[in-house]
């Protein structure tokens, strides 16, 4: 009997749940839940990056990594602050830093200029940002002469404290140093005069010697070649005055301990400096090193694609000579690519790294047998696009920077960002994805017409791009810059004055 009546009440709740449905569907009046607010490609999560610049100040090591500055405690290398100094995905690396009236200055590769409150290391603050359309040139380097800070680039040298521009038009010019004959900078291969451009002699890099470590006015220089570099001492007339030859490439020129050090990717070299000559050789057995600087007499701070570390050259009271401490690995030089969609295998000589994509990224023993190499040709349902000299190497100046889109049986090319080549392409549904040397560029072809439609800056160059399978974005490898995502997503627009550069 329980049980029929439970059955009878069922029943009738079922009968009468109909006409309270009917009465609620005839009172509803449907919302518009679709989101107008406008779109723009995002970096929604990256790891990995190249450490391009160190500085030791002041008792703080200073150290670039990709568009973040780090504070470190230079004998341990606990992380002290972290500043991004731009958002992800608008920027790219940290690759020069000087001390300019007592703030740190920086350079954002080929992206902006910021000037860093650094009185309280463990809160460091962008005071002063300028960008690159404010600059009139793609910044990638600093020099500091007197009171005097200038600002070298792709397209000339600015005299930031005034303001005047130099070299105007020109293709990359290099740091600014001082000469007899007056302020001097590098052009491609030559020395040039600031003020007139006229050629004064040959070097790729020039910068002044480090007080105390030499003498004088004169100039540490690098006359890069194709298999390797002469490096040596200018005097004041810019004339040589000792120079070895180091094989392959140096990145960098720093001096102090009143010793030469050329850092290239396959080590760091230094020798004693002398009137006469470069003696007591001496080396530093590490892979994908960018920078060093001295922290003590016996320990320097040195960076590179590798990551970060302190090293001890001779044995004393805390441990033993020649070796590396407080180490931090990065997946920063990225040569070899495997990917499957959800995971990224990749890495070089400096190590391998295994990288969950849009998670963790670990290092790897797995060997890369296979590689996914860029990808130069590309079909679309409206045509076909290449990238022109896809027989030339990806991972080198000389790849192209002419993209071709057919369709239609007519050809049109993408513009590239000043100075960027590029490097791949990839179909997102049906957008034309391009990674180049300054980050990726999104164009789409609507009714027939070709336009760019999003732009993401990051270090580069970016050489392999594999979509997701949401079709709402792709991840990324960077040979520089690390791994990550990238991603459509809605944005409230924000004035021109507030938006980043």
């Amino acid at each position: 009997m329980f049980g029929g009546i439970m059955l009878s009440l069922t029943r009738a709740s079922a009968a009468a749940a109909p006409l309270a449905l009917v009465g609620c569907l005839s009172n509803y009046t449907p919302i518009d839940r679709r989101d107008d607010r406008p779109e723009r490609v995002e970096v929604t999560h990256s790891v990995g990056g190249s450490h391009w610049r160190t500085m030791v100040d002041g008792g703080v090591w200073y150290q670039g990594y990709g568009p973040t500055l780090l504070a470190l405690d230079p004998e341990t290398g606990t992380k002290l602050d972290e500043l991004r100094c731009l958002p992800l995905g608008s920027s790219g690396a940290v690759v020069d830093l000087v001390k300019y009236r007592g703030d740190l200055v920086a350079v954002l590769d080929r992206t902006a200029v910021a000037r860093i409150d650094i009185s309280n290391p463990k809160s460091l603050i962008v005071t002063e940002l300028i960008a690159e359309r404010e600059l009139g040139l793609r910044p990638e380097s600093l020099s500091v002469i007197g009171d005097a800070l200038y600002v070298s680039g792709l397209g000339g040298v600015v005299r930031l404290d005034t303001g005047e521009v130099f070299l105007a038009g020109s293709g990359v010019c290099g740091r600014v140093a001082p000469s007899a004959h007056g302020p001097v900078a590098t052009r491609g291969r030559e020395i040039v005069l600031v003020a007139t451009g006229e050629s004064l002699g040959r070097a790729s890099d020039l910068q002044p010697v480090a007080e105390g470590a030499g003498s004088s006015g004169d100039l540490l220089f690098v006359l890069q070649g194709k298999d390797a570099a002469r490096v040596g001492i200018l005097d004041a007339e810019l004339q040589e005055v000792v120079a070895v030859v180091v094989p392959g490439e140096v990145i960098r020129l720093r001096s102090f301990d009143e010793r030469l050090f050329a850092v290239t990717p396959t080590g760091i070299t230094s020798w004693k400096l002398g009137s006469a000559q470069l003696a007591d050789e001496k080396h530093i057995r590490v892979k994908g090193a960018l920078d060093i600087d001295r922290i003590g007499s016996n320990t320097y701070a040195v960076a590179g694609s590798f990551g970060r570390a302190l090293y001890r050259p001779a044995t004393d009271v805390r441990g033993p000579g020649d070796e590396f401490f407080a180490a931090q690995r990065e997946p920063g030089r990225l040569e070899r690519v495997l990917s499957d969609g959800r995971r990224i295998i990749a890495g070089s000589d400096e190590g391998n790294w295994m990288y969950m994509v849009g998670g963790s990224c670990d290092p790897t023993d797995k060997v890369i047998q296979n590689v996914n190499p860029p990808t130069t040709v590309q079909e679309f349902s409206f045509g076909r696009v290449a990238i022109e000299g896809a027989d030339a190497d990806p991972f080198t100046v000389e790849s192209s920077s002419r993209v071709v889109v057919t369709m239609g049986g007519k050809q049109q090319t993408v513009q590239m960002p000043q100075g960027a080549r590029a490097r791949t392409i990839a179909n997102v549904k049906d957008d034309i994805w391009i990674g180049h040397d300054d980050g990726i560029d999104v164009w789409r072809v609507t009714s027939g017409h070709l336009a760019r439609v999003a732009r993401v800056r990051m270090q580069g160059p970016v050489t392999n791009i594999y979509p997701r399978r949401t079709n709402d974005g792709a991840s990324y490898v960077s040979l520089f810059g690390g791994m990550g995502v990238a991603m459509w997503r809605h944005f409230d627009a924000v004035s021109p004055a507030t938006a980043a550069p």
